[in-house]
């Protein structure tokens, strides 16, 4: 299943890139929402090959997930791997700049399903399309937000 939205920010590529790749920022948010973040890789730097490993719970079940950075192009592309017991799945983010001080960020998400529950689980999302999709896009814009907040808050 396939899920894409398009945000525009109101803050410069530069900015946006450093608070996407803020990945430690990331570990301590997931930390505040019950996720433990444990960081597999020794790489001192942001770059391809960085990986996580995740522990949560969804859906009163205990769920584990690895994540890795496969592409990491300052100021332009992550791309993201994902994998569970149930799923896998690739996320990339393009980031476009549209002007100095206006940034266009496309989301893409694929997710496949690695077993019969989670195909069944995948096919009722698809039943739900119109909402599965405006609460990514939700989600997405959240960020964006957010992003644009602190962009205006450090640069007043």
């Amino acid at each position: 299943m396939q899920f894409s939205t398009r945000q525009e920010i109101e803050a410069p590529i530069g900015f946006v890139f450093e608070q996407l790749t803020d990945f430690v920022g990331h570990e301590r948010a997931a930390s505040r929402q019950g996720v433990e973040v444990e960081r597999l890789d020794q790489r001192a730097s942001a770059g391809a090959g960085m990986s996580w490993r995740c522990l949560f719970t969804l859906r009163g079940k205990p769920r584990r997930m690895e994540i890795t950075l496969q592409e990491f192009k300052p100021q332009t592309v992550l791309t993201f791997d994902a994998e569970s017991q149930n799923l896998s799945g690739d996320l990339m983010v393009e980031l476009t700049e549209l002007s100095p001080g206006r940034t266009r960020v496309l989301v893409k998400l694929d997710v496949r399903p690695l077993t019969l529950p989670a195909r069944l689980v995948l096919q009722s999302l698809r039943l739900a399309k119109a909402r599965t999709r405006a609460k990514f896009s939700s989600r997405v814009r959240g960020q964006a937000d957010e992003i644009e907040r602190r962009y205006r808050h450090g640069a007043v």
